[in-house]
């Protein structure tokens, strides 16, 4: 495995950072598309909505990012504003770079808004103009429909175009989540949900699983869950119906120590599959919930166990938390993992005290993409 790390962008202003990057490249690669968010530091999960930036030279220059207008804040009914934050995704069966988005909603003094019902969307790029469409409410059949869904960033197109999408669903306000493994389709500028699978609901506490992160790899399909208490991971032979997950250990028995954060996978063709997390106790208790940092290893797919002796660095800890990431497969032995140095650390303090403490281990908001090749 060959890991060259990039840093895509860096500095901040101490007012604002960046969160959740993700680069999507079209099948020739002629445009590559950075999307993510930006953090209002003073606040806890308060994002402006996504914004995007474009490379077509292979990403070794970016325009400046800009928010698209389909993404931006807006009143809502409740007396509030709501924006969308998007993943993105080349889509091969139709050839386009899509999106899929979350809705989200604020208070009107700016808080998140945990009361009323956020939806799931779908958008697509038009690469003549680089806009993207108004996003289009993907429907939630009504025996699963509760207040809240988000679908994984990580996700598998199927040979037919459809796609097997993993969703956390919950109801306010115990935001306790299931997920439930849809089967969407794509068809124009819309997306619905066509069958799904029984919940993954055999975990109630804290807040359930969440998060899910989905590949395929050989013949099965792997899941990675997050946990408030520990990761968890499942695995399906069709894809829609899951084993009963089992916590994320080491080979040796141990847990691994992820918690209250997400995981990403990558793999080399059908060879070797590999798991992306953090955990504790690899000397970053200074970070918040010890996002850093960043470890990839391979995973024993028969025995779901992450092998310790591979376990690799792939992003440096610096101080600040990194957990929100994202990994897309550009080919079976090529995968480009994001992501970028959160500048808050909650236990010290909101808005310029927590970015200060970050930078004081080197941070400074860079955005980084690790490319992974075999």
């Amino acid at each position: 495995m060959n890991i060259e790390l990039k840093t895509l962008r860096s500095g901040f202003d101490y007012k604002t950072c960046w969160v959740a990057p993700e680069v999507t490249a079209s099948a020739d690669d002629l445009l590559r598309v950075l999307s993510m968010t930006r953090l209002d530091l003073t606040g806890s999960d308060v994002f402006e909505g996504s914004f995007c930036s474009y490379s077509t030279d292979h990403g070794e220059s970016w325009t400046e990012p800009v928010k698209p207008e389909a993404f931006a804040r807006r009143k809502n009914t409740y007396g509030g504003t709501s924006c969308y934050e998007i993943f993105t995704k080349y889509h091969r069966a139709s050839g386009r770079i899509i999106g899929f988005c979350t809705k989200v909603n604020y208070t009107p003094d700016n808080k998140v808004d945990h009361i009323h019902p956020r939806s799931i969307a779908f958008t697509v790029l038009n690469q003549d103009d680089m806009s993207w469409s108004s996003p289009q409410e993907i429907i939630v059949p009504e025996e699963i429909r509760k207040d809240f869904a988000q679908l994984a960033a990580l996700n598998v197109e199927l040979d037919n175009g459809d796609l097997l999408m993993p969703m956390a669903i919950c109801r306010f306000p115990d935001h306790i989540s299931s997920v439930y493994t849809a089967r969407l389709r794509v068809s124009g500028d819309k997306a619905e949900v066509v069958e799904y699978g029984a919940p993954l609901d055999q975990v109630r506490q804290p807040r359930g699983l969440y998060e899910p992160s989905l590949i395929k790899f050989k013949s099965r399909f792997f899941m990675a869950l997050r946990n408030d208490v520990t990761g968890y991971v499942t695995v399906s032979d069709d894809g829609l119906n899951y084993a009963e997950p089992v916590p994320l250990c080491f080979d040796n028995g141990e847990l691994l120590g992820n918690y209250n954060t997400q995981q990403r996978w990558v793999r080399n063709a059908d060879d070797e599959l590999y798991l992306i997390y953090t955990r504790r106790n690899a000397d970053n208790d200074h970070v918040f919930r010890h996002r850093g940092p960043v470890m990839i290893a391979r995973m024993e797919p028969d025995t779901l166990r992450v092998i310790r002796d591979t376990e690799r660095i792939l992003i440096p800890d610096r101080g600040a938390r990194m957990g929100n990431f994202m990994a897309t497969e550009i080919n079976p032995r090529r995968s480009w993992f994001t992501v970028a140095e959160w500048m808050q650390n909650d236990e010290r303090g909101y808005g310029r005290i927590g970015a200060e403490y970050c930078a004081r281990f080197g941070s400074d908001n860079s955005v980084f993409l690790a490319d992974i090749t075999w």
